[in-house]
């Protein structure tokens, strides 16, 4: 008989990135429902060098076991002592010779939660006849794959052949505070002048988030269209943030465009902000950033592209504008500035957006209900 006992699957130490610590308060939540209903939740990291706090409060436990590399005798040994139904596991593949190294352990059910689309191009077909088959056969696939959004979804039905039936789309939430607790004075902060507004942006330092296209519409609006009344504050980190900082400096910018790198949380930040950009230029899983920008009430302008085109109402909660048109987001960043009522509107209306569709609470419902039913 399968157990209700249940496996949550950590790909990386605890903590490693915003995008985990979501992870981590999903693995939570299903594993204190697991819990309620008489089973026995536990995590696995491939390594710590202390347990994470916040799952013993809910009687979860923590192991560091390695599930990826581990050999197949020693993932079956892990799973059979531990007597495990079933399997939660993050960006894994739909089907896997693995996995029936999980279904000879005695697992049930077998939950893959995917956050990005992964390939997007067609399968030569053979490749696609062989994934067409295995995503068919239990012992060696997924009884149920969760898309983070409809986008993804579709590509993994369209691309990786993934049947509809085991498909289901379940937005990422965030956590809304019933008030700001902390707030950082971006003018004091970045040494910006009091009678500039702020255009804010968040992203990894890759070309591919398009930050170069927001660098390039900052010279159009500074330089062509005469606004010295704004300031353009870009945080992240990664490999490209020197190349960044060096077309800032090529287009005479330093004084309009401040890059500081890397910040603990861009929540403090917001509330500072007139307006918070979102310029990818690569169809990504979801948009964390957007939701963020939205909950703390403000306009966003993003990528009509991936999973970021179905966040938001053109010009009701957001708006939307074409992937590396710098033409068009200097316009439509420069009429959002120049609207204080529109900025109040669009984002009232962004902030009930996040309470109707992307709450954790939301999220978290839907991930039980989605194990519940198999």
């Amino acid at each position: 008989m399968p157990t209700d006992n249940l496996l949550l699957v950590g790909n990386f130490a605890p903590g490693t990135g915003y995008a985990w610590t979501m992870i981590e308060a999903c693995f939570t939540a299903l594993g204190a429902d697991c819990r309620r209903r008489g089973g026995q939740a536990r995590v696995c990291f491939p390594g710590f060098e202390k347990v994470p706090e916040g799952y013993a409060e809910h009687g979860i436990e923590v192991d560091a076991f390695d599930f990826a590399k581990a050999t197949p005798l020693a993932l079956w040994r892990y799973l059979r002592a531990h007597d495990i139904g079933t399997v939660y596991l993050i960006d894994w593949p739909a089907s896997s010779l693995r996995y029936a190294v999980l279904r000879l352990a005695g697992v049930a059910r077998v939950i893959e939660h995917d956050h990005t689309a992964g390939t997007v191009s067609r399968l030569d077909p053979l490749r696609r006849a062989l994934r067409y088959v295995a995503n068919r056969v239990r012992w060696c696939s997924a009884d149920r794959v969760i898309a983070v959004s409809d986008y993804v979804r579709e590509v993994l039905e369209r691309v990786h052949v993934v049947p509809a039936a085991k498909l289901v789309t379940i937005h990422n939430g965030i956590q809304l505070p019933e008030r700001m607790t902390e707030t950082v004075d971006l003018h004091e902060t970045y040494a910006i002048p009091r009678e500039r507004q702020v255009v804010f942006c968040a992203a990894r330092a890759n070309r591919y988030k398009g930050i170069e296209v927001l660098i390039d519409a900052a010279a159009r609006l500074v330089h062509e269209r005469g606004r010295r009344d704004l300031h353009f504050l870009y945080v992240g980190d990664g490999p490209d943030l020197e190349a960044f900082r060096a077309r800032v400096t090529q287009l005479d910018l330093d004084g309009h465009f401040s890059l500081p790198g890397k910040v603990p949380s861009i929540e403090p930040l917001l509330p500072g902000a007139a307006v918070s950009v979102a310029p990818s230029l690569v169809r990504e899983g979801f948009g964390m950033v957007v939701i963020e920008a939205m909950a703390a009430g403000k306009p966003v302008i993003a990528s009509r592209i991936g999973g970021m085109a179905e966040l938001l109402e053109d010009g009701e909660d957001g708006f939307y504008v074409e992937p590396a048109d710098v033409d068009g987001l200097a316009e439509t960043i420069g009429r959002v500035v120049s609207d204080a009522e529109l900025q109040a509107r669009v984002g009232a209306r962004a902030r009930c957006s996040v309470l109707e569709r992307f709450t954790t609470e939301r999220q978290h419902a839907r991930l039980v209900a989605a194990f519940a039913g198999g």
